[in-house]
């Protein structure tokens, strides 16, 4: 029989574990999403980030400037412009996308992460509706969130590395269901 009286239970403590994903975060994004993703990769751990975006000079030392100053400038890739056998080693070892505004008409860049089997994080939630079934295909972070929200969402499936690759499963399996061609 229980004690009807209280009863005092241990419980642990609430740490927050570090980033266990492997492979990179990919990011296309050069605009103000740019400035949000490399301020939230403090709170990634330790995974490395791919720039594939080209940035114009102005932008590219501002990305500099504040990469050094939140202390993640050594996990920063900046590979512009990579193509071919190169750019698909880069999807191949890449845990999650990143996806900003810029693109997000067309919805390209969640398109080519899917088209391999990565999962998307999108800034721009209104622009990738069309693309991301929030938490089956990715994860849509709403752009009044900021640095943080991005930063948390990121964490979370970077943390969870068999639920990223579910969702960027499911997004593959979505691309070519859509884009097939019936003969």
């Amino acid at each position: 029989t229980f004690n009807a009286g209280a009863m005092a239970l241990t419980a642990p403590v609430a740490v927050e574990s570090p980033a266990t994903a492997e492979g990179h975060v990919v990011c296309l994004a050069t605009g103000q999403a740019l400035a949000a993703v490399i301020e939230s990769m403090r709170l990634w751990g330790p995974t490395r980030l791919v720039l594939m975006a080209r940035l114009d000079p102005a932008t590219r030392a501002h990305v500099r400037r504040m990469a050094r100053h939140y202390g993640v400038y050594d996990r920063i890739d900046y590979l512009p412009g990579t193509r071919g056998q190169d750019r698909a080693a880069i999807w191949a070892n890449a845990a999650l996308l990143i996806a900003g505004a810029d693109g997000a008409r067309h919805g390209g860049h969640v398109l080519e992460a899917a088209a391999n089997g990565v999962t998307s994080v999108a800034v721009a939630q209104e622009a990738h509706l069309d693309h991301i079934i929030e938490g089956a295909t990715g994860v849509l972070v709403d752009p009044r969130q900021g640095a943080r929200g991005l930063g948390r969402a990121v964490a979370g499936l970077l943390r969870d590395p068999l639920r990223c690759r579910g969702m960027g499963s499911a997004a593959l399996v979505r691309t070519r269901s859509m884009h097939e061609q019936t003969a």
